[in-house]
């Protein structure tokens, strides 16, 4: 779990609370440390204590479009590059007004194969400050 430092209420770890203010988007998404290659992570279910005061916009997953360079073979020293398209996704939200947010994110790992190995579920913080 990672965020930019200015944004780490004490120190970050398992429980990663993130600092947010009213007006603030808040984009997750996921990967494994092998960035794909062996292991696949998959974010699919979003559960949140905030129903009852709605201090942030329920998550949706948004589906984009992108292009991805890759260095052209044989070109090495030279920045030749082609380029691929490709969609990816992220769940995104919209900070409303100051507050607490607990939640939970339930996830998936699968292998190279689609295989699964197992699901998981993480609980971090959302504390949203007036700026």
């Amino acid at each position: 779990m990672t965020t930019r430092q200015d944004h780490i209420v004490g120190t970050s770890g398992a429980e990663l609370n993130l600092r947010a203010e009213p007006g603030d988007s808040i984009k997750w998404r996921e990967t494994t440390l092998s960035l794909g290659s062996d292991y696949k992570a998959l974010l699919y279910r979003y559960v949140s204590s905030d129903s009852q005061y709605q201090l942030i916009r329920t998550p949706e997953i948004e589906v984009v479009s992108g292009v991805y360079p890759l260095p052209k073979e044989g070109t090495e020293g030279r920045p030749e590059f082609d380029t691929q398209r490709y969609q990816d996704h992220y769940w995104r939200t919209t900070v409303k007004q100051p507050g607490k947010v607990v939640y939970h994110f339930f996830f998936q790992i699968l292998d190279r194969h689609r295989q699964l190995k197992g699901y998981f579920q993480w609980d971090p913080f959302i504390t949203i400050e007036d700026a």
